[in-house]
């Protein structure tokens, strides 16, 4: 199965005149909708699309400007973890009532909040998983009932369900259930059976349990509970202080009846699944039902999976009844009332901070094209002035607008030389750039001179990965070719052999430059059946295991049917491809340029296209920008350009003014 991170935003809702800041979440696995939909309400969500654990390599890529993280009991967050997700993250919400995976001494320290789900829903829920278990594995017992199975399974409140089968009910009345562990869990459990029908309950703990009377729960020793009961309940994970007390293994197998019933209600079974599988087969015991798989406990294709007496209830196949619609539901309103809370907490300390006395905010695009809630978060606390007109600022308007500023809000598109900072004077502190680069600033002068260069490098990754996807199959397809074919009137009638372009099914890809974007290139690409997917960078990346492999840069071009250029631009990348390397390549390879113009020789890259040296480029990005109309690639048919559309999203711009906002912010009044 291949799957993905999945991007929903909704679009921002207008309070008052300004657009509300909506802040991150990510999701280590799918949610059920019913609590996504209250999530999107108000924030922005992105989560792992499968209902398998997601590998720690995609948490650790996706984690970074997070607000807000919501975890599974599977997941380790460690300080790995929350180093990767940076100064911005809040909150941890987890799927479960248990902390063990989650270092919260490391949170406390952070500031961060960490949200479990509230106990009560969660024994509820396990009760009613642990009954669905039963009933599963209770089919060997009983053959005709007066209830459909799947009615039953699906049910709201499948204990009231299986009330109602009064053929199943009668055969319970004669039965013993014996409970490892009478916690809160255990005594939910006793509960359950002794409605529907269970006379004779025991229980085995590390010392009685004074609640036993409620449930007329009799106390007995381990192994005179795994010899009289009908269906056995593990509770309790069966360990005192971390060390483990006992493990179901063969001779527990061979003291149990056989045709008792093993239930799992820990999610932390402790078994010889060697020693069940055998159990099973050979008839020792009569069924087993498991809540296991999705902590990765009894690994896929393990051969209790063939069996047809072991019963498993992996997330994908219990979420209609197993209460999880409730608990997610319930997790993301603690979530929401938590985020409340910290915007007051935020607003009450904005309150009593003094204003600088001018911070100017420059906007050097048109006014219209910014989204609003980063101006916001900045009038918020700042004295703010904008350059509103639809054309780039002059340098020398720009020169006397930032006389004695504080800060500076700048695209790409403005040039932040000496000049432009000697002109701001001695007051001049930050400069947030509404960028992934900060090739436009002079960044060892603003160094010279102390002053912060802040840059937005993580939430357009993904709006840039897509539009390199997209580039990439308009270059191999020819789809730019066939529109203008069309446009023109030069396509006529359908022929067999015109306008071929290349499939990726079966072909190498290359990435130069292995980081966010590179990635997202590389995990979009692996559905479309590349054979291979190789990258050349200065390091190996820790999370390129299973998409990528690392090799030399000369590699890369010998190998590649298709190489997307994704590295920063700077004295080693600047000019490296040029003829040198074009002449490396495939004849038949296309290369993808999202990064910055400066890194193609685009004079070599049109005499490559021209001599078929190379088969195609798909290029977002050009020098200068936008390329002039006479320049010969612009004639090129094989070369596809963009006006540099890589992070053009509502999402993406959206993030990227508000990161450019809160990061002027945070130097200059927090």
């Amino acid at each position: 199965m291949t799957s993905s991170t999945t991007e929903v935003s909704k679009k921002l809702t207008p309070t008052n005149g300004l657009l509300q800041y909506r802040p991150r979440v990510y999701i280590s696995r799918q949610l059920p909708q019913r609590a996504l939909d209250l999530l999107l309400g108000r924030c922005n969500v992105s989560f792992w699309d499968s209902p398998d654990p997601a590998p720690r390599t995609e948490l650790l890529v996706n984690v970074p400007g997070c607000d807000v993280l919501v975890c599974m009991p599977s997941d380790k967050i460690d300080r790995e973890v929350l180093n990767a997700a940076g100064k911005t993250l809040k909150i941890v919400a987890t799927m479960s009532g248990d902390l063990a995976h989650i270092e919260t001494a490391e949170c406390s320290r952070r500031n961060i909040r960490v949200i479990p789900l509230a106990a009560a829903p969660i024994v509820e829920a396990i009760t009613q998983m642990v009954v669905a278990l039963f009933r599963l594995a209770a089919s060997r017992w009983i053959g005709k009932t007066s209830c459909n199975m799947n009615t039953v399974l699906q049910a709201k409140d499948i204990i009231q369900a299986l009330k109602a089968d009064h053929i199943f009910c009668l055969e319970l009345s004669n039965r013993t259930v014996g409970i490892f562990g009478l916690g809160s869990v255990g005594l939910s459990v006793g509960k359950a059976f002794k409605e529907l029908g269970m006379t004779k309950i025991l229980y085995t703990d590390v010392e009685p349990n004074a609640d036993d009377v409620t449930i007329n729960a009799e106390f007995v020793s381990r192994d005179e509970l795994l010899t009289r009961s009908d269906v056995i309940c593990v509770c309790w994970n069966m360990k005192v202080d971390g060390k483990s007390i006992m493990s179901f293994e063969r001779d527990s197998f061979k003291r149990m009846k056989s045709s008792a019933i093993l239930l799992d209600a820990t999610k932390r079974f402790s078994a010889d699944f060697t020693d069940m599988y055998e159990a099973l087969r050979n008839g020792e015991i009569a069924a087993a039902g498991l809540d296991v798989r999705e902590y990765d406990i009894i690994p896929n294709r393990h051969p209790l999976d063939g069996l047809d007496n072991c019963f498993f209830l992996p997330y994908r196949e219990c979420y209609k009844w197993d209460g999880r619609r409730k608990l997610a539901t319930d997790l993301v309103r603690s979530i929401l009332i938590s985020l409340q809370e910290l915007e007051f907490e935020r607003k009450q300390k904005s309150s009593i901070v003094s204003k600088p006395e001018r911070i100017d905010h420059l906007l050097l695009e048109p006014v219209a094209t910014v989204p609003l809630s980063g101006l916001d978060i900045l009038r918020e606390n700042c004295n703010v002035d904008v350059w509103d007109s639809d054309d780039v600022i002059p340098p020398n308007e720009l020169k006397k607008k930032i006389k004695d500023i504080d800060g500076i809000f700048c695209t790409i598109n403005d040039k932040i030389d000496v000049d432009v900072l000697t002109a701001a004077g001695t007051n001049l502190k930050v400069i947030g750039t509404m960028s992934v680069g900060d090739d436009h600033i002079n960044v060892p002068e603003c160094k010279k001179r102390q002053i912060y260069v802040a840059t937005t490098p993580d939430v357009a990754s993904d709006s840039a990965a897509e539009l390199s996807v997209a580039l990439l199959l308009m270059t191999t397809r020819r789809l730019a070719e066939g529109y203008l074919a069309l446009r023109d009137g030069t396509s006529g009638p359908w022929k067999p052999m015109w306008m071929l372009g290349n499939v990726s099914m079966g072909k190498t890809l290359g990435i130069f430059g292995f980081g966010r974007v590179g990635f997202g290139i590389a995990r979009r690409m692996k559905p479309f059946g590349v054979s291979k997917i190789i990258y050349s960078d200065i390091f190996e990346a820790s999370y390129s295991d299973g998409i990528a492999t690392r090799v030399e840069f000369d590699e890369l071009l010998k190998e590649s049917d298709i190489i997307c250029i994704c590295c920063a631009v700077n004295a080693q990348t600047k000019g490296k491809f040029n003829k040198a390397v074009f002449e490396k390549m495939k004849s038949s390879a296309v290369i993808i340029n999202t990064s910055r113009g400066q890194i193609i020789n685009q004079d070599d890259l049109y005499e490559a296209l021209k001599n078929n040296t190379i088969g195609g480029a798909g290029l977002d990005v050009t020098d200068p920008e936008p390329l002039p109309t006479n320049h010969p690639l612009m004639g090129c048919s094989r070369c596809v350009i963009l006006p540099h559309m890589g992070t053009n999203t509502v999402e993406a711009r959206d993030a990227m003014c508000i990161n450019t906002a809160k990061n002027i912010v945070a130097m200059l009044v927090h």
